[in-house]
């Protein structure tokens, strides 16, 4: 029992804090901020694709670079060329791709914006830092409302369960009524 009217009281005392007077109120917050939650998660998810997409471009352009230097002096050889690209396979490999995609990704002027790429994955990975710690913020505002939402659900569940008094008074007339009627016959 005062386990219940603590909790009541602190819920009351909650449900103040946030203005929230009616059931309706209540669960209109929720829904504000649980929509707000899933546009957050979308935005997350937007700068994570886009974190993963610069650190495919700079890790390709570092394959590109890395091995470079492979592909020329596979390129000059004239003498044994073949022997050489089967040692050098993993790395001729590496380059090629790299080499795809960086080509597939250069600028309007033709040139490869490496360093275009390492801002956009700086950018987005402080916006993902960003959009995690307003996310985070609105799930520690949203779990409590969601627990006193419950417990309103429960109250109202338990409300609608009880008989309605009117209904009492006039099924006891009723049986007082016919009770009389037996005891006349």
């Amino acid at each position: 029992m005062n386990t219940n009217l603590k909790q009541l009281a602190e819920t009351i005392a909650f449900l103040s804090d946030e203005n929230i007077d009616t059931p309706e109120e209540l669960e209109q917050r929720i829904q504000e901020l649980s929509s707000r939650g899933h546009d957050l998660q979308y935005d997350l998810d937007e700068a994570d694709s886009l974190i993963q997409e610069m650190k495919k471009l700079i890790k390709a352009w570092d394959d590109y670079e890395t091995f470079r230097p492979v592909y020329e002096e596979y390129k000059n050889k004239f003498f044994g060329k073949e022997k050489f690209k089967k040692e050098h396979a993993k790395e001729l490999n590496r380059y090629y791709r790299g080499k795809r995609s960086v080509m597939g990704n250069r600028n309007a002027e033709g040139k490869v914006p490496v360093s275009n790429w390492k801002k956009y994955l700086i950018n987005a990975t402080e916006e993902k830092e960003t959009l995690e710690a307003e996310k985070k913020e609105v799930l520690e505002k949203l779990r409590p409302l969601q627990k006193v939402q419950r417990s309103v659900d429960l109250v109202m569940m338990e409300i609608e369960d009880q008989p309605d008094p009117e209904n009492l008074l006039a099924e006891e007339k009723q049986n007082a009524e016919i009770r009389s009627k037996r005891k006349i016959e």
